[in-house]
């Protein structure tokens, strides 16, 4: 196979699901250290030998890594690449797939990065002129041991505050209710719409992430989006109508356990 390209570039875009949440230095450094070493572990199994392949980074917000064709083979760097984007991909099929894709010493590097970066955030793949690969914080690396996911299609009420279109495309609603920030993801039949609603309260169906306490965190898979008329009655206006309702239990694990028990 002959490929003419003479640059080749492979990057980790990392998209927090919670608006508030950053990316620590220790935290970006160490991914940038782990994923050089997760290609030159797949450079030892292609090319065989030590490592010859000089990645480097780009210096741009995503880690975006770049080598030149300098003493191994275009097809080689190629094969590296698109084998790296394939151990990202396989993360989000059955345990197993991706310990037939990578060497032993990559796939535990994978688990390490993803399992690393997908406690708080969506990461995105790219790899040269291939179709990116996006992993979202709900899909754990195989053999990852991590705190139990709690999602389901279920529906949010809120005021739509924040579009932003670069890296994953999202927007964000304050829950009406509690004013917590709910990160939305932006799918592109639904860019019109949603700049249109800027300022209002909409409902967003979809499949919905849950902090252990029972509050959202962010939707994807959209399935409905739709724009509310504003309430006639103040929700203050309801206070004390039902006292006693939750028991002893805080609000956020009373609605937890109701949807659990009607789920």
């Amino acid at each position: 196979m002959t490929i003419e390209r003479s640059t080749f570039t492979f990057g980790l875009i990392i998209d927090p699901v919670d608006p508030d949440a950053e990316v620590s230095e220790a935290d970006f450094r160490n991914t940038l250290t782990d994923l050089r070493d997760f290609l030159a572990n797949i450079e030892t199994e292609i090319a065989g030998g030590t490592p010859q392949l000089h990645w480097a980074w780009d210096a741009d917000p995503a880690i975006r890594l770049r080598a030149e064709v300098n003493g191994v083979s275009a097809a080689t760097i190629d094969a590296i690449v698109s084998t790296g984007r394939s151990g990202f991909a396989a993360v989000r099929e059955p345990d197993g797939r991706v310990g037939t894709i990578l060497p032993d010493s990559a796939r535990r590097k994978l688990v390490t990065l993803v399992n690393r970066l997908t406690r708080f955030a969506s990461i995105t793949i790219t790899a040269d002129d291939q179709p990116p690969v996006v992993i979202e914080a709900e899909q754990q690396a195989p053999a990852a041991v991590g705190a139990r996911v709690l999602a389901e299609y279920s529906e949010i009420d809120g005021t739509l505050d924040v579009i932003n279109v670069h890296g994953s495309p999202h927007f964000v609603i304050f829950e009406q209710l509690t004013g917590r920030r709910v990160r939305c993801a932006l799918p592109d039949s639904l860019l019109v719409q949603v700049k249109d609603a800027l300022k209002t309260r909409v409902l967003v169906e979809g499949l919905v992430r849950y902090r252990a306490d029972g509050t959202p965190v962010s939707i994807r898979e959209i399935t409905n989006f739709r724009i509310l008329p504003e309430p006639e009655s103040n929700i203050l206006d309801f206070e004390g109508r039902l006292p006693g309702l939750t028991g002893d239990l805080p609000s956020g694990e009373f609605i937890r356990q109701q949807r659990e028990e009607n789920g």
